[in-house]
């Protein structure tokens, strides 16, 4: 098991850390002390032997962990958020002030107008850079917006609350609905997740044009397409044989924001994790809350509003009927059956108001994505941001 390096003395001696006695004694010294000691703090559900890039029965484990790998893992990822930070202040003609960079992330200070063209930049640059571990590697956004004269540390408090949800992120099970692999040596997935599709394209090349890579564009798959569980080493996956039905545990990337209308706010970043997803207090569904959405659902967030053509006075009508009732028929309702019943008659009037606004046959799609948004709380946020944020109501 492994390379037989690894089983056997150095010159006949044991004071390098290798065991005695058998091979078969030695290779299972080896699993106990090394490999399944590193599972004690992974979800069970994973069922990995390591991580998740776990290697150990694909690959021999011919890339053993050692310092000189964790010191270039820190460089790429330190490089990769320099670059990042770079891209923006081309883009936004050096109007960013960055106030930390290290191989954990960057963060920094912008205009809240420049906010989408910012976390649209962080998308292209996150995408072309991690698309081939994607399966393994998630990036987080956080976005606090406040006012110019806000007290930065209070901010700075918010962010790292809010921040305080990465390591807590369950993976979550996506499902495939078509994979193909593309001419140009890339992999087209679209997933079926919680909070709508999700489109990667995942780069297949490497320095031999004859040769894709066979190391890094992998996933866990759980089930396959007749919802059979996956056992053993078939469930690290690599992304060309994936089929449509198969599910794969995904560790989710997410995007979070929120306006700090005053220092008490920041309480409110509380999260809980209910049916694999982590969900935080919202200002119209209250401590109920909503999930955390999708960094590659963030486009389809922040168009929304824009999508349906309505004018502002309509967006401000809609919102504002829809949250008084849901105050008055759920979220301040006493008794737990009465919340259920008002939360049915809500869903029936929300769809009345999107078949009344959005009349067309054409416009089919668009009413079933507004309803879902409008259900978990997407639309709410989607206003807050093209209608407030977008046009530089605030600064942050």
């Amino acid at each position: 098991m492994g390379d037989i390096f690894w089983l056997k003395l150095r010159n006949k001696q044991s004071d390098d850390g290798r065991f005695e006695g058998t091979r078969i004694e030695r290779g299972r010294n080896l699993v106990n002390e090394f490999f399944v000691r590193e599972t004690l703090h992974l979800p069970k559900e994973l069922k990995l032997c390591r991580h998740d890039g776990d290697r150990l029965a694909l690959f021999a484990q011919r890339k053993h962990p050692s310092p000189a790998r964790l010191q270039r893992l820190w460089d790429d990822l330190r490089a990769l958020w320099t670059t990042v930070l770079t891209e923006i202040a081309g883009l936004l003609g050096d109007a960013v002030i960055p106030l930390s960079l290290d191989a954990g992330g960057v963060r920094f200070l912008v205009a809240a107008r420049d906010a989408t063209a910012v976390i649209e930049s962080l998308q292209r640059n996150l995408e072309k850079r991690l698309n081939k571990v994607r399966g393994g590697f998630a990036p987080q956004v956080s976005c606090l917006v406040f006012r110019e004269k806000f007290p930065l540390y209070l901010g700075l408090d918010a962010l790292y609350r809010m921040e305080a949800r990465i390591p807590r992120l369950p993976h979550q099970a996506w499902t495939v609905e078509e994979s193909r692999t593309d001419t140009d040596q890339h992999q087209s997935i679209t997933w079926k997740t919680p909070q709508g599709p999700v489109t990667w394209r995942v780069d297949l090349s490497t320095g031999d044009p004859e040769q894709i890579d066979l190391w890094h564009p992998h996933v866990i798959r759980s089930h396959d397409a007749l919802g059979v569980e996956i056992e053993g080493p078939d469930r690290i996956t690599h992304v060309t044989a994936l089929k449509t039905g198969d599910t794969c545990l995904i560790p989710p990337a997410t995007f979070d924001f929120m306006v700090l209308e005053g220092g008490v706010r920041r309480y409110q970043i509380v999260y809980e994790e209910r049916e694999r997803q982590l969900h935080r207090p919202h200002l119209v569904f209250g401590q109920q809350g909503q999930a955390v959405g999708l960094l590659e659902r963030f486009e389809a967030m922040a168009s929304l509003v824009e999508r349906t053509g309505w004018h502002s006075s309509q967006i401000k009508g809609l919102q504002g009927e829809m949250v008084e009732l849901y105050e008055k028929w759920v979220r301040d309702v006493p008794g737990a059956d009465l919340r259920q019943t008002g939360q049915v008659a809500w869903r029936i009037h929300v769809e009345a108001m999107l078949n009344r606004y959005l009349p067309k046959k054409e416009q089919a799609e668009l009413r079933a994505e507004m309803l879902a948004a409008v259900l978990d709380g997407r639309f709410f946020d989607a206003v807050e941001w093209s209608t407030f944020i977008g046009k530089g109501g605030e600064t942050g």
